[in-house]
C-alpha cells in the first residue's frame, strides 16, 4: 500500500508544533519517528536550530535530519559550542562537524561558523560576533576554544549524493594523523627547533608554557589560524 503523503505531511507538521513533554517525547524518538514516516530525501532544506543537544542518542538524530535532504538540498544547523553547559546534553566541537559533512556521508560542508553572544545571553544579546572556523584536520592539531561568552555553531552542508549515512563513524583528525604516522613509522610532524628546545625544560616549565600559550593565544578567539572574524555587513 502506497503511504499517504498528505497525511505524512500533517504528522510532521504535528511534530514540529509540539512543546514541553511532548515535545521531549518526539525529541527522544525522532530518528524512529522520521524513518517511519518514509520522509528520507523529500525536502531541499532542513533546518535544526536547537534540538539535537537535548536528544540522547545523537548519531540517530543527526543521520535522520541527514536523511530528509534531498540530493542537492541544503541542510543548516544551529548547535551550543561553549559556555552553555546544562542547556542540553551536549555541546559541540566543530572537528564532530567537518567530520561529519566535508566531503563524506553524500553532503560538503559549504560554510561552518562560530557565533559569540556578550552578555546577557545567546537568546537576550542583539550583538553578535561571527567567526569562520577552520578545519583541524588542516592546522593538523586541536583546536580547543575557550570563551568568556556564550558560543554557538552555524552550519550550512549541502547534499551531493544519495549515500549511506554514517557507515564509518567519524575519527578526531588528530588521532587518524598519530594513527597513520604510527603504522608507517615515523612520527606526527613539528616545529623542530622549538619542539627539541621545550622538551629540555623541567615538567613545571613545560606545564607553564603550554598553559600560557594556550590561554594566551590557541585556545581563544585570537587564534587567526583556526578562527577568522567575519566583517559585520
Amino acid at each position: 500500500m502506497k503511504p499517504d503523503t498528505d497525511s505524512r505531511l500533517e504528522r510532521v507538521g504535528l511534530f514540529f508544533n509540539l512543546s514541553g513533554e511532548r515535545r521531549a517525547a518526539f525529541q527522544a524518538s525522532c530518528g524512529e519517528q522520521f524513518s517511519q514516516l518514509l520522509l528520507h530525501e523529500q525536502f531541499d532544506a532542513v533546518i535544526d536550530s536547537g534540538t539535537l543537544e537535548h536528544v540522547f542518542n545523537l548519531p540517530v538524530a543527526i543521520a535522520s535530519c541527514m536523511q530528509l535532504v534531498k540530493r542537492g538540498g541544503t541542510l543548516f544547523l544551529s548547535s551550543p559550542a561553549n559556555n552553555m553547559c546544562g542547556h542540553g546534553f551536549y555541546q559541540f566541537s566543530p572537528e564532530l562537524w567537518f567530520r561529519l559533512f566535508k566531503n563524506v556521508n553524500g553532503f560538503t560542508l559549504t560554510r561552518l561558523a562560530l557565533v559569540t553572544h556578550p552578555f546577557p545571553g545567546i537568546e537576550l544579546s542583539p550583538r553578535q560576533t561571527w567567526y569562520d572556523v577552520t578545519d583541524p584536520a588542516d592546522l593538523g592539531a586541536r583546536v580547543p576554544l575557550m570563551t568568556a561568552t556564550p558560543a554557538m555553531l552555524m552550519l550550512e552542508a549541502k547534499r551531493v549524493e544519495v549515500t549511506p549515512i554514517l557507515l564509518t563513524p567519524p575519527q578526531q583528525s588528530d588521532y587518524v594523523a598519530r594513527w597513520t604516522a604510527a603504522a608507517g613509522g615515523s612520527a606526527p610532524g613539528g616545529r623542530g627547533l622549538i619542539r627539541s628546545v621545550f622538551r629540555r625544560l623541567p615538567p613545571s616549565a613545560q606545564a607553564f608554557v603550554t598553559g600560557w600559550y594556550q590561554r594566551g593565544l590557541w585556545c581563544t578567539l585570537r587564534n587567526r589560524r583556526a578562527f577568522r572574524r567575519i566583517p559585520p555587513r
